[in-house]
């Protein structure tokens, strides 16, 4: 069941996931491997837009990202599902469930909950009519953009390509992200005591 189209979210991607009718295990795990990519690659384009909007204070963009954002959260409980329906699988056929499967669901959660904060967020700061960020503000923030679609590319390449020797430079990232929020976080909260922001 191979997808092809890098335009299939154009589908109703609640049939196209959906993996009631896969009973091979090979195939299950290949199939949601694809979907976990394309996932990925949608919240990468969409991560994108709602920044980039965010910097153009573009609230009609920004209301069009909060409504992909549930239509996210929908595909990745579907993902969610699947990801069960093939450890369900794995069991039937006595096949050692590894503990990556469901760590793969909680992990995914978390970032289509960041996605979805992300964009709700941006969307209720522009709407309200706050003023725009500061330069240095989106300065930071595009810092921190650079490294968060380059290690969202990483992973969308992994889950396509089932090439997980790739997770080791992609925890790197995600580490360095990490850093890099703290460090920004902390410019952030000096310039609101400051009442510089």
């Amino acid at each position: 069941m191979t997808l092809g189209s890098s335009n299939i979210f154009s589908n109703d991607m609640n049939e196209v996931f959906n993996l009631k009718k896969i009973t091979d295990v090979d195939n299950s795990i290949n199939v949601t491997f694809e979907h976990m990519g394309l996932l990925v690659k949608e919240i990468r384009d969409s991560l994108e837009r709602t920044l980039n909007a965010l910097y153009e204070q573009n609230a009609y963009a920004l209301r069009t990202e909060k409504r992909r954002s549930k239509r996210i959260q929908r595909w990745s409980n579907i993902i969610s599902a699947n990801i069960f329906k093939t450890m369900r699988l794995m069991e039937q056929n006595n096949i050692k469930i590894p503990s990556k499967y469901s760590n793969a669901i909680r992990r995914l959660q978390r970032l289509v909950d960041g996605h979805r904060d992300i964009a709700l967020r941006s969307h209720i700061h522009v709407s309200n009519h706050h003023k725009g960020l500061l330069e240095v503000q989106a300065s930071e923030l595009k810092k921190a953009q650079k490294l968060l679609i380059s290690m969202l590319a990483d992973l969308e390449t992994a889950f396509s390509s089932k090439d997980l020797s790739m997770c080791k430079s992609i925890s790197q990232q995600s580490k360095e992200l990490g850093v890099l929020s703290d460090e920004l976080n902390e410019e952030q909260a000096s310039r609101i005591r400051s009442e510089e922001s």
